[in-house]
């Protein structure tokens, strides 16, 4: 046992044998704590359990909230993954309709679109290529159509275009009509033709 402790306040170094033995008549003897050490024990294993069951809750309300946030987080990207889409969707459709209105087909208006949408520009590009090679070669065989047989020797120019066509032409197919064939659009002139 250590007279220090014991003594406290009162031990001195140089104290005689007499006078520390009075002052350790003075000390009391620690008494059975046992009662209160039970009761201070169960009081701290009592707030431990709290403080476990606290902790339990705890831990268990953020991992609902983590997992309610990671459920939010799920939810806001699949939608912005639908309106990405959708805004997609409406752009193919809206270049669709602009490319119909240019003269492309159906197939070739929805596929330039949906390369149009993806970033696929030179796939737009040999699309609009096919569009305007057909547009050409229309245009060369309507010419080739109008334009009138070689004449026989000897015998006379057939109009192939009758007064009523004439009068339903526009003016520039009219002023084409003379450059090209001056003489049957005198005679369509000639005829009451406008």
């Amino acid at each position: 046992m250590n007279i220090k402790k014991l003594l406290g306040e009162s031990y001195k170094e140089d104290l005689t044998t007499q006078e520390l033995i009075e002052l350790l008549e003075k000390v009391e003897e620690p008494k059975d704590n046992s009662l209160e050490l039970s009761k201070l024990k169960s009081a701290m294993d009592k707030a431990s359990s709290e403080a476990a069951d606290y902790k339990k809750k705890y831990k268990s309300l953020v991992d609902e909230q983590t997992l309610q946030n990671e459920e939010k987080e799920e939810s806001i990207k699949a939608m912005q993954e639908e309106l990405a889409s959708a805004k997609k969707q409406l752009s193919v459709i809206e270049n669709a309709k602009q490319m119909l209105a240019l003269g492309y087909s159906d197939e070739q208006a929805t596929k330039a679109a949906n390369a149009l949408a993806e970033g696929k520009l030179t796939e737009v590009f040999k699309i609009q290529k096919e569009v305007m090679d057909g547009k050409i070669k229309a245009v060369q065989e309507q010419g080739l159509k109008a334009m009138k047989e070689p004449l026989a020797q000897g015998s006379e120019a057939v109009t192939s275009i009758t007064p009523e066509q004439f009068n339903k032409m526009g003016y520039s197919e009219r002023t084409e009509l003379f450059k090209n064939d001056p003489d049957t659009y005198a005679k369509l002139t000639n005829n009451g033709g406008n």
